[in-house]
């Protein structure tokens, strides 16, 4: 265990350790999503613990990707001064901070549109048009350059539990017939061109991702899905891929896996982005 200890680097950026502390909301932000002192509190804390990498909890890239009261926003100019304050108070404690990025889809209450029509208890979410997919991935980018501005070390695609980035990668969600859906390689086409734009925009800055290994949906993202985007996106250059899991339609049940891994499987340890911060 005494490797977790020792420093890492991501893309020349150096931790002092290996340990990461994941984003989690904390429903603090004000009705313009902007970032309280509260915030710039608990991540100057974190980071005077000593944890090598922190990721700050769910930005929204745009209004309409909002996806909870009191979540904070990096859709604007007027998110960057505060959060200049937040990843300050990190570096002053000699922490390191990414932005995660996100966008809600289905999730965003005044106006729910995901990539297609999609229903849960009590609400139907409309079918986003090509305009607006592609509106959406440019606000990634135009997130990516705020986070830049705003002093974060990196950048971390949420491709996790149920948002936007996570509702196309699901078949239970995608029932699109066009390029943006139907073959995984299409379902993920989303997801890789919001890395191409955040690259685009961070050049040698380092990219991470959280994506579910299983949405733990009966027709969902699965755990053969994860691998094969896992290994489309190390090809890219992704930095460092955080697995997590949960997305909609889940159950409460995880999935039963009764099976040996594919030899396809076995290409995830040859790739370096899927190291993370361990040896």
């Amino acid at each position: 265990m005494s490797h977790l200890f020792e420093p890492y680097s991501i893309r020349g950026l150096s931790l002092r350790n290996r340990f990461m502390r994941s984003a989690t909301t904390s429903y603090w932000a004000d009705e313009e999503g902007i970032v309280k002192d509260a915030h710039v509190r608990l991540y100057r804390s974190l980071a005077k613990g000593g944890v090598g990498l922190i990721v700050k909890g769910h930005l929204y890239v745009a209004d309409n990707g909002k996806a909870h009261t009191g979540m904070a926003g990096i859709s604007s100019d007027k998110h960057v001064p505060m959060l200049r304050r937040l990843t300050d108070a990190v570096h002053e404690e000699g922490g390191r901070i990414v932005a995660q990025i996100n966008h809600a889809g289905v999730v965003h209450k005044p106006d729910r549109a995901g990539p297609s029509a999609y229903s849960e208890d009590g609400w139907t979410a409309r079918q986003m048009t090509v305009d607006e997919i592609e509106e959406a991935v440019e606000a990634y980018g135009d997130a990516a350059e705020r986070a830049m501005q705003a002093g974060f070390d990196g950048v971390q695609i949420h491709g996790a539990h149920g948002y936007l980035v996570s509702q196309f990668l699901s078949r239970h969600v995608n029932k699109r017939t066009d390029m943006w859906g139907g073959s995984l390689g299409n379902r993920m086409r989303f997801l890789m061109e919001v890395y191409d734009e955040v690259r685009g925009r961070v050049g040698n800055t380092p990219v991470l991702i959280k994506m579910n290994c299983d949405d733990f949906s009966p027709d969902g993202f699965t755990v053969d899905d994860s691998v094969e985007v896992a290994l489309a996106i190390a090809e890219k250059g992704i930095d460092l891929i955080e697995v997590s899991g949960g997305g909609r339609g889940r159950t409460r049940a995880p999935r039963p896996i009764a099976r040996r891994p594919r030899r396809s499987d076995s290409r995830i340890r040859t790739a370096p982005a899927l190291t993370g911060l361990a040896p």
